[in-house]
């Protein structure tokens, strides 16, 4: 989810009997959330209502060059009607009440995975090149580099094109960055590679974002739909007997607010004829006759902003990345209790090594 991505949810503590069926259940449906969710990297945009986006999965607003690969082609290239394997993807840019957005989808049929997500931008000029705009997230080589005109080498071969134009886009996972022709490349300790991918650096109230994922048995669903509210993600596992329910909505709190306890659903229904007592193995969160001292924390923390893009000829950041010598200074969520480091994550274990066979980045 960063989309930055994580969820933003804390932990439910129970104190009961004991839980060993649900227990599985729990590990068996992270291990599928957390295989399928390499997406699930960034999150979240202002003070206005979701009605003001439009979320269907098509294009809006201004096309951008190369950012419209229809499903089901698979010869690459510049040109926008052009993919590589088959996954629908479109990347425009929209002006929705006052504000520049990057607008994109992902859409892939293969795998059931589609996100659509309006990312708070900054456009500074229009010309026969297209739109020039930034991100307000972080990543990008040149803040580890520095020079923007330096042609870009990596393990790759892309010899001819300049950093400008690459920007984290061949190294998505961060792991690491190339300086010079022949440079086999140094790896990034996994709490710097946020600098190279980006992942985990966007303000999660200057994004909208709606995930869609589902398999025969399992769907998940990030609804990020109110500017400035936390979202609301369920997860739900049907298979033979068992039925398990999980939802958090946390749209009751802005970012600044972890005070509010999110709103809950879980639950596990087992209708195995072979339980020595039917319905032993249920078990619902909100029943207080079973759960006598649940500690539910989902949706209480805070995000604090950081200092952004800045460099030293542009202390202020109006360049964004696009300046030599430029750093991301990112933000940082605080929890009411414990916590979880977002841009201290190694995101190869979202990595499939069978679905990237070519790829030099090494599996866990």
């Amino acid at each position: 989810m960063h989309s930055g991505a994580h969820a933003g949810t804390s932990g439910v503590n129970l104190s009961a009997d004991s839980f060993a069926a649900e227990e599985h259940v729990h590990q068996k449906i992270m291990n599928i959330f957390i295989k399928n969710c390499c997406y699930l990297m960034i999150f979240f945009v202002a003070d206005v209502y979701a009605t003001n986006f439009e979320f269907n999965y098509n294009p809006h607003g201004t096309g951008m060059t190369g950012g419209f690969i229809v499903k089901g082609q698979t010869s690459g290239g510049d040109s926008n009607d052009k993919g590589n394997d088959g996954t629908r993807f479109i990347q425009d840019t929209i002006n929705i009440g006052g504000k520049d957005y990057f607008h994109v989808v992902i859409d892939d049929a293969n795998s059931d995975f589609r996100q659509e997500s309006y990312t708070d931008s900054v456009l500074q000029s229009t010309g026969p090149n297209g739109v020039r705009s930034f991100s307000t997230s972080g990543g990008n080589e040149r803040s580890l580099i520095g020079d923007r005109n330096t042609v870009s080498f990596d393990a790759f071969d892309i010899t001819a094109w300049p950093r400008r134009r690459l920007a984290n886009a061949k190294s998505p996972l961060g792991y690491k960055f190339f300086s010079s022709p022949g440079d086999t490349g140094t790896v990034l300790s996994v709490d710097q590679r946020y600098k190279l991918s980006g992942n985990g650096t966007i303000d999660p109230s200057r994004v909208v974002l709606r995930l869609e994922m589902t398999d025969a048995s399992v769907s998940v669903t990030v609804d990020k739909s109110l500017l400035d509210r936390k979202p609301i993600i369920s997860q739900a596992l049907t298979e033979g007997t068992l039925d398990l329910q999980f939802s958090a909505d946390m749209t009751g709190s802005t970012y600044a607010d972890a005070t509010v306890n999110a709103p809950m659903t879980n639950t596990l229904i087992l209708t195995d004829p072979d339980l020595p007592v039917p319905g032993g193995a249920d078990f619902d969160i909100n029943d207080t006759a079973v759960v006598k001292n649940s500690n539910i924390t989902a949706g209480k923390f805070v995000y604090a902003p950081g200092g952004g893009w800045s460099a030293p000829t542009d202390p202020t950041g109006a360049g964004g990345w696009d300046v030599d010598g430029s750093t991301f200074d990112p933000g940082t969520y605080t929890y009411s209790e414990g916590g979880f480091d977002v841009l201290n994550v190694d995101w190869r274990s979202f990595f499939e090594s069978a679905q990237n066979p070519n790829s030099l980045i090494p599996a866990l």
